[in-house]
């Protein structure tokens, strides 16, 4: 799904919040604007190319991204601050990753945003949520549709 979204919406500058094994070579790869955030920067500096900036500050960070992705990253990334993030970037396109799980509670923050679409089809979860853009369009060719605001359970 973030594949579809980035394809779809053609953004410029992106930020990753919480590093992966996919989605960070795969940011990487776009010629984009892109700044990775990592809380456990000494983990993340072991496995990528630390010519490549990863940065550990989330509250100082700016408000001009196109396109927000969000992963859970090692396990010392804090779910707080991940909602943290979600609510920050309201006037962006947020993806975030692993929303099935009601415990987070991502989806009271995601239930806040205008258009919201989660594919269910596989497991983690992926929502995609916006005040400016119908993110529901992504939609269309997959056959799970579960708005946030309804039935987020896991």
């Amino acid at each position: 799904l973030l594949k579809k979204t980035i394809e779809h919406f053609k953004p410029k500058r992106i930020a990753e919040y919480g590093i992966g094994d996919y989605s960070t070579p795969y940011l990487r790869s776009l010629g984009v604007t892109l700044h990775s955030f990592e809380e456990n920067i000494d983990w993340a500096n072991k496995f990528y190319d630390v010519n490549f900036p990863i940065y550990n500050q989330y509250f100082n960070i700016p408000i001009n991204y196109d396109l927000v992705f969000i992963d859970q990253g090692h396990q010392a990334h804090h779910v707080h601050q991940r909602k943290f993030v979600i609510e920050k970037f309201k006037d962006s396109i947020v993806v975030v990753h692993d929303t099935e799980n009601y415990f987070f509670e991502y989806h009271l923050a995601l239930s806040s945003f205008k258009y919201v679409y989660t594919d269910v089809s596989m497991r983690p979860w992926t929502t995609v949520a916006s005040n400016r853009y119908d993110v529901t369009v992504l939609g269309n060719d997959i056959p799970f549709y579960v708005p946030v605001h309804h039935e987020f359970f896991y």
